[in-house]
């Protein structure tokens, strides 16, 4: 059997993208078909279809693809008592689809009960079938459909996703404030260079002065924009998609993460998500090195310490301690790295991971309200100061009008 990628309309018109297994391209249109996907493409591997092409030709997306956390927190929640109630897998494909309120959830399992009808298994269809999940999700599944703990995981996965979910819901609720104040600032901006200075200009010219400096400023921004407007909104339409495309807020993100404070928050969290995902996948019944490995895979962005732990599991598939691989990376912290070592000298790394998890955890949660609480302030200052100009720009220039006139 081969592997093909596949891109095509699903019977609503949404673009699916995904992989399936066949013997030849013509089993594979057909398999699609009967899955009621009308393929365009079809291309040997699993690579995804950015992956393969140039920004230029990649499908543009104005929205996340991903299903939310919380969304998939619920989907673990109601698959893992499904899984309770012994039902057969196709039934628990339809039901989740049925009880699912999320559309992108729904069409996926839907797009499942077609390759589990094949005799697929449900892990590897669910793989086949996704382009929305996380992989820590997939990588749950599997480990509980081979150790016939998939309740206990999915349940457990819930409860990472709803954490995950947590942090960013912070995080967002912090920023709207000073988000608010930009956008204000922005309107301020745009209400001054093209109504107010305008208006204001005359007042000068017509005693044979020249307006203040700033005003002159904000006139000339505003004939510039007025003059170039054809020319500046194809530019900016360009840009919005060139952002889209080739993905430039990741590309932020990641450098805004390389400044110390955030690069301390995203190793402390990365550390406490690849913790308690180990310590689950040894509890499914993975031995170390396999959990290792699998942890440092289903890490969605690469990252030092992902690179840690599967050198890790290759220490210890060699039959070293994945503590020596620890020490040689300066990210670890020498609590994590000492506790580590003591859990693996005493047998007990699932109970040591777990403890390691909850810690970095309440970490994580501690320097996300430090940088919360610099930043907020920080922002509201600067916008303040910046308002605080404009208005004392305007307020000079009313003034000496006041002057002209008396």
């Amino acid at each position: 059997m081969t592997h093909y990628f596949f891109q095509g309309f699903d019977k609503e018109g949404n673009i699916e993208t995904g992989s399936l297994e066949a013997k030849n391209e013509a089993q594979a249109f057909e398999a699609l078909r009967s899955r009621g996907i009308i393929a365009f493409d079809i291309s040997l591997g699993t690579a995804s279809m950015d992956q393969r092409l140039p920004w230029y030709h990649r499908d543009i997306q104005f929205s996340t693809a991903k299903v939310s956390l919380n969304a998939q927190a619920e989907t673990a929640e109601l698959l893992a008592v499904l899984f309770d109630a012994q039902l057969p897998v196709t039934d628990i494909v339809r039901l989740v689809g049925i009880a699912s309120e999320n559309d992108h959830v729904r069409r996926h399992f839907e797009r499942m009960s077609n390759i589990i009808e094949d005799g697929v298994t449900f892990s590897e269809a669910f793989k086949q079938t996704n382009s929305m999940f996380s992989q820590t999700f997939i990588a749950f599944l599997s480990a509980g459909e081979k150790s016939h703990h998939a309740p206990e995981l999915l349940r457990e996965l819930a409860s990472l996703l709803r954490w995950q979910a947590q942090i960013r819901q912070k995080i967002a609720t912090a920023l709207i404030y000073p988000a608010i104040l930009v956008i204000g600032a922005i309107a301020l901006l745009a209400i001054i260079t093209f109504y107010l200075a305008p208006n204001l200009a005359p007042m000068f010219t017509s005693v044979g002065k020249a307006p203040p400096l700033a005003i002159g400023v904000f006139i000339k921004v505003g004939d510039w924009f007025a003059a170039h407007w054809y020319i500046l909104l194809p530019i900016a339409t360009l840009f919005a998609v060139f952002t889209l495309a080739a993905n430039i807020p990741t590309a932020l993100t990641t450098l805004l993460m390389k400044l110390p404070p955030l690069n301390r928050l995203k190793i402390t969290l990365e550390l406490s998500r690849i913790s308690l995902t180990t310590e689950l996948l040894i509890r499914a019944g993975l031995p170390l090195d396999k959990a290792l490995e699998e942890a440092a895979e289903i890490m969605e962005t690469p990252s030092s310490i992902a690179v840690c732990f599967s050198e890790a599991s290759q220490f210890v598939h060699e039959g070293q301690l994945a503590s020596e691989a620890f020490a040689n990376h300066q990210n670890i912290p020498p609590f994590y790295l000492e506790l580590f070592r003591i859990g693996e000298q005493t047998n007990s790394v699932p109970a040591v991971l777990h403890a390691l998890g909850g810690s970095m955890s309440a970490q994580v949660e501690q320097q996300t309200q430090q940088i919360l609480a610099i930043l907020t302030p920080a922002l509201t200052i600067g916008i303040g100061v910046g308002i605080g100009l404009l208005i004392h720009t305007l307020m000079s220039a009313i003034l000496e009008i006041n002057t002209i006139a008396f």
